[in-house]
């Protein structure tokens, strides 16, 4: 995807097209900000733009060489010391991917860029090297790049992907130029998805707002899945808020928590805490336009009707267990605990 096929962030892209214009692009830099808001697009698009013969310093996105840069594979080593663990490449041998092999990027894999960077590009004006995230460098990797982020060779260009910079050693924020993102506009990502996936209005909006505005995780949204993991999920509130027995909690603990990925219990909550603040807006009297499930009206009345006055304690007590579950605290338990938090005050736990 070139610069001019990007949706938006047009800040970012305005700082890279001046550098590439003056021929001050800057060598290392920092692209920080959400998760799917697009800064692994835009570090491809530069890789794009300082190597294509067709329109240097833009990139076209249809030559071969555009082409070959934005062909990602995705698979795993398959010999030596680090056998099994994450690869990913491009289809070009000056662009390349640094990602956490299983959790961490190791100070071997700096040295080999190091060393790939000293030399002359294989077959391109310059040498890329696109390191995501850039926070799951060991410090040992950190300390071990520094002095090519202060002194980088003239044919090569480092871009470190952060959520947020402050993860970094002080000393690889100092050597770098920090590049914002931020989230588009919902509507502005909803407009795009109407054309891009050819979803309805109230998909489109539903997948924006879901998004926070950050299209990549939009354009890759399983709306599907999404709505049959959402009846779960209210058929478990539905369970925990209804005047009866507790004894259901474990069990429902149980179903949420079910699967060890953290995504997954992490997209529970979430979509949890999602339900909670719309019940919310329907107790205020507001109208189910302003809801982001609105197609989950009925269920969410009910679940106003049963919440009541407790609504805005359940959202704060679903939030501090999303917090938990990056603390590495046991899911089982900490669901348990969330649900009984949930549950309609004065009911025994058993029959």
């Amino acid at each position: 995807m070139a610069f001019h096929e990007i949706v938006g962030h047009e800040r970012p892209l305005s700082v890279l097209r001046r550098g590439l214009a003056s021929g001050r692009e800057g060598a290392s830099l920092i692209f920080h900000g959400p998760a799917g808001v697009g800064r692994r697009t835009v570090a491809l698009a530069l890789a794009q733009a300082l190597n294509c013969p067709e329109s240097p310093g833009e990139g076209c996105g249809r030559c071969g060489v555009c082409a070959r840069i934005a062909r990602v594979t995705r698979g795993k080593i398959e010999e030596g010391d680090h056998k099994g663990d994450a690869r990913e490449t491009t289809g070009h041998p000056d662009v390349r991917l640094i990602v956490p092999g299983k959790e961490e990027i190791r100070i071997d894999e700096i040295r080999a860029l190091r060393q790939q960077a000293a030399g002359r590009p294989f077959e391109g004006r310059r040498s890329v090297f696109i390191v995501d995230p850039a926070e799951r460098m060991t410090p040992e990797a950190s300390n071990a790049l520094l002095k090519t982020l202060e002194e980088p060779p003239p044919g090569s260009c480092i871009v470190l992907i952060a959520s947020d910079p402050a993860a970094l050693l002080p000393t690889v924020r100092s050597r770098c130029r920090l590049v914002p993102f931020h989230p588009l506009p919902v509507s502005r990502v909803a407009e795009h998805l109407r054309s891009a996936r050819s979803l309805s209005g109230d998909d489109a909006a539903l997948v924006a707002t879901l998004s926070s505005g950050r299209l990549g995780r939009a354009l890759a949204f399983d709306l599907d899945a999404y709505r049959a993991a959402r009846t779960v999920v209210l058929e478990v509130l539905e369970r925990a808020t209804a005047s009866r027995p507790r004894a259901h909690v474990i069990k429902d603990a149980e179903i949420l928590g079910s699967r060890e990925d953290d995504d997954f219990i992490g997209t529970s909550l979430e979509t949890i805490e999602t339900l909670l603040r719309d019940a919310m807006i329907l107790r205020a009297g507001a109208g189910a336009d302003l809801l982001v499930n609105r197609d989950a009206e009925p269920m969410l009345s009910r679940l106003a009707d049963r919440v009541g006055e407790r609504l805005p304690e359940a959202i704060r007590r679903v939030g501090l267990a999303r917090a938990d579950v990056a603390s590495y605290v046991n899911r089982q338990l900490l669901l348990e605990v969330m649900l009984l938090d949930l549950s309609a005050p004065g009911v025994p736990a058993r029959a």
